[in-house]
């Protein structure tokens, strides 16, 4: 039997490409999608861990809306060509006691790429204190 709350714990805490990507598979289908449900299938696939990191993020992509994916890593300068999600991620440095520590937070971008349309922390710290570091560019395969 799975530990459902200790899953949507993980979701929660550390699933914010996982989340980016269902979002993204939202706005493309017009409907709501189950993350839930998609961080099962994907983790029985292989595409991510029990905590959410995303090793596949095109086969994620393809559980949701099929075909097939591709996901290239870009500079945070990158232009998207039309037809291309892009998922922004941002890092944040912070000093503690035993040196510094830092944090990274996937947002969706906008249609152009270049700012914010959907946080699934709603206002992280890391996005609005930190700076945009990289851009992972999605594109269906025909």
């Amino acid at each position: 039997m799975r530990a459902i709350q200790r899953d949507y714990e993980r979701i929660g805490a550390e699933g914010c490409y996982l989340l980016s990507l269902i979002k993204a598979a939202e706005r493309i289908l017009g409907r709501y999608i189950d993350a839930y449900e998609i961080y099962i299938r994907a983790h029985a696939a292989g595409a991510i861990d029990e905590s959410c990191y995303v090793y596949d993020p095109a086969a994620v992509m393809a559980l949701m809306l099929g075909g097939r994916w591709s996901v290239e890593k870009q500079t945070a300068d990158y232009r998207p060509r039309p037809g291309e999600i892009v998922v922004l991620r941002y890092e944040r440095e912070e000093r503690t006691p035993s040196g510094t520590k830092t944090y990274a937070h996937f947002v969706l971008a906008t249609q152009d790429g270049l700012s914010v349309a959907f946080d699934p922390y709603g206002d992280s710290r890391t996005v609005s204190e930190g700076k945009l570091v990289s851009k992972r560019v999605l594109r269906k395969v025909a």
